[in-house]
């Protein structure tokens, strides 16, 4: 790896930021953020709690027993969980509010609706549960939801409704009126805030995965939040890997590896693909493997690189597939819930940000002593999987009874919520009669009607109807809130979009003039994002998304960090139109300010190394503007080395050039994608790894002749 070339992919809050969140484990365990009241027991000495935030983060059996009987609620969870339905009864009538749970643990089934979608399909429990009666309903994601009473069979009154991560339109509109429970299961709280926020307000409790979102969700919503580790659904059903396979891949990734929604993946996977040393077998692959394929590679490798920076106190189902299959797990972090395991300790190793290539090394010289210790202890390893980890069975019964006993416990009930569900409206002329009807909720009815007045533009480009009808919404809408951040900056994007470029840069100009007193709703506005894969897209889709939830979650009432953003998308936008036309200076000009208001802004990054490239001017000062954007996000090193090549060789820089070859090398012989056309490679890449072809290392000329033969010529 080229020493300048070395991205931080560590982010904060950390779980350190977490753990200080709160002042002692008993208040962690009380908010429900059961990993991290594990730790503080641990650190504090306070078995009981420990004992007790264990059995919530799915380590049933054994703590069960060792928790003193009488002095925690937790108690009865775990016994409930071990077929123990009156002992768990039991002790429940010593805690207040628990009388409902008390008379459901009586019934010979208890009643629950399950509302999910095709990508939460795997956490809908089965129908037939021994001690529940479920019914299902499937909400595909084009899809209204019916109204309850067309849902429920006659007969069946629920005790509890689930609800699997889908929102809006999606779910009933009586939802609410529901006399019971309204359970959800929630995935990505940050890239779908506004879509999930007006529903997930109403809930009575949500339940999530890891610290981290515990950390965000809890203070971004009134009601209880829970989280639970072991929740994660592994691969497939926890048998471990009996008989050993040849491990002939050092490390390997699949799944989605390189991609703006996760950008701190993309650094982290960068680091390990361009680690210099010829005589590792790194794979990394940017796409879904088909079952076999992928469990077949993972049975083949020694490591398998791990890390999601909001993903601290939990447990990804990539590292449950690794240990299954007899994989280490090698985590960038603090992220896995690493305290929750015992025995499979040996098998999980943590690295951080500043040290990562020193701690691959160190792993790879002792594998062979941890490969056979592994071995050595496969039973204690695949008990402690097969306890957390249970079969399908058995893990949608403990999913259940988790959901019901923290509704319980937490003793919370909804407030009644009058206000219109903007999210649940679709039909455009719908929402166009309800937003000149509803003075409430017109700001948030008139940015719904033009964002999805602009996505049917996007689905039938060349329909001039659609065309006038966005046109004729935002005209109408900006008559009534001249001042509206959403509707300024969809509306700009959706200009340039169509080639009306002046204009464009006209409402982006307004857009800056009160960037931070224009009307802003964060939990509703949708802020228009197409093209996530594309490295066109000048809108960072993560750092906006995770800038938000922050500032929702902070009480930042203006916003701050969501605006800064929105603005600097707006300013590279605009330099655009000014590169465009080679007014390069003034081009640059908007680039620094979007920098200097969001200063991880990786488009902007990569727009201002080419403009000070283009001017040629300060050969020092676009080297480092180079390095900044390549470590902001390193997949922009295929687009821009042959620039940042030549600008090392116009300062007499060979060896740095040559550096920065090798190390591009490297990354792409040791990367694929799925799809070609996921990450083009210009034939000005070529030619420049062409010219340096002979001063690379040998076994490196090997592989670029052997994967891309014709490329080499």
């Amino acid at each position: 790896m080229d020493h300048r070339l070395r991205p931080d992919f560590e982010r904060s809050p950390n779980l350190q930021d977490i753990l200080d969140a709160y002042g002692s484990a008993k208040e962690a365990l009380a908010a429900g953020n059961h990993y991290i009241a594990l730790l503080k027991a641990r650190a504090e000495n306070v078995p009981e709690i420990e004992n007790a935030a264990l059995i919530m983060c799915g380590a049933i059996k054994k703590n069960s027993d060792g928790l003193k009987p009488g002095t925690l609620i937790q108690e009865a969870y775990g016994q409930w969980c071990l077929g123990n339905n009156v002992v768990a009864g039991e002790i429940l009538k010593n805690f207040q509010g628990s009388s409902n749970l008390v008379s459901l643990l009586k019934k010979p089934a208890i009643n629950v609706l399950i509302l999910y979608g095709p990508h939460s399909k795997h956490h809908a429990p089965a129908e037939e549960l021994e001690g529940f009666e479920i019914i299902k309903a499937m909400v595909k994601r084009d899809e209204t939801a019916p109204p309850l009473s067309d849902i429920i069979p006659r007969g069946f009154e629920p005790d509890a409704i689930i609800v699997l991560d889908i929102y809006g339109q999606r779910l009933p509109n009586d939802l609410y009126d529901f006399n019971g429970p309204v359970i959800f299961l929630n995935y990505d709280f940050d890239f779908q805030l506004a879509y999930q926020h007006q529903d997930l307000q109403r809930a009575d409790l949500i339940v999530g995965n890891g610290a981290y979102e515990h950390y965000y969700l809890n203070r971004i919503y009134n009601c209880p939040v829970s989280v639970f580790p072991a929740i994660i659904l592994p691969f497939e059903k926890p048998n471990i890997l009996q008989t050993p396979c040849k491990k002939d891949i050092d490390l390997l990734h699949t799944g989605l590896s390189f991609t703006p929604t996760m950008r701190e993946k993309a650094q982290f996977l960068f680091r390990i693909a361009t680690i210099d040393n010829p005589d590792l077998n790194i794979r990394i692959h940017h796409g879904f493997m088909d079952n076999e394929k992928y469990l077949a590679h993972v049975r083949r490798s020694k490591f398998m690189p791990i890390f999601n920076g909001r993903m601290y106190g939990g447990i990804q189902s990539r590292t449950i597939d690794a240990l299954l299959n007899g994989s280490f797990a090698l985590h960038g972090g603090q992220d896995v819930a690493i305290d929750l395991l015992e025995a499979n300790r040996l098998t999980i190793r943590c690295s951080s940000s500043s040290n990562l290539e020193e701690d691959v090394a160190q792993n790879l010289r002792t594998y062979p002593e941890d490969w056979q210790s592994f071995n050595q202890n496969q039973t204690l390893i695949s008990t402690e999987l097969e306890q957390l980890f249970l079969k399908p069975w058995d893990r949608d019964k403990r999913f259940i009874k988790y959901c019901l006993f923290e509704v319980a416990r937490f003793n919370y009930r909804r407030k009644k919520i009058n206000a219109l569900r903007t999210t649940s409206v679709v039909d455009l002329d719908r929402c166009l009669f309800l937003a000149k009807s509803d003075k409430k909720n017109r700001h948030s009815l008139y940015s719904l009607a033009l964002y999805r007045a602009i996505e049917n533009v996007v689905n039938r480009p060349l329909d001039e109807k659609r065309r006038d009808i966005v046109k004729s919404i935002f005209a109408e809408a900006s008559s009534l809130f001249p001042g509206s951040l959403a509707l300024l900056f969809n509306y700009a994007r959706y200009q340039w979009l169509i080639g009306e470029k002046n204009d464009a840069f006209a409402t982006f100009q307004i857009l800056i003039d009160g960037l931070h007193s224009h009307y802003f709703e964060p939990t509703r506005d949708l802020v228009w994002l197409r093209v996530f894969e594309n490295t066109s897209e000048l809108m960072p889709p993560q750092d906006y998304f995770m800038s938000l939830a922050d500032d929702v979650a902070t009480g930042n009432q203006e916003s701050k960090n969501g605006r800064a953003v929105i603005g600097a998308t707006a300013m590279s936008y605009m330099a655009i139109h000014h590169l465009q036309k080679e007014n390069l200076q003034i081009g640059l000009t908007y680039l620094d300010r979007a920098l200097k208001l969001f200063p991880n802004h990786f488009p902007a990054a990569r727009l201002r190394f080419k403009a000070l490239h283009a001017l040629g001017e300060d050969c020092e000062t676009t080297s480092e503007a180079f390095n900044r954007a390549i470590n902001l996000y390193p997949p922009f090193l295929t687009d821009l080395l042959h620039l940042g090549v030549s600008n090392e060789l116009a300062q007499n820089k060979e060896l740095e050039a040559l550096s920065l070859v090798k190390t591009w090398v490297y990354f792409i012989t040791r990367c694929t994608w799925e799809r070609e056309d996921n990450h083009p490679i210009p034939e000005l890449t070529w030619k420049t790894v062409r010219t340096f072809f002979n001063q690379l290392p040998k076994h490196l000329q090997n592989k670029l002749k052997e994967e891309f033969p014709r490329e080499m010529g």
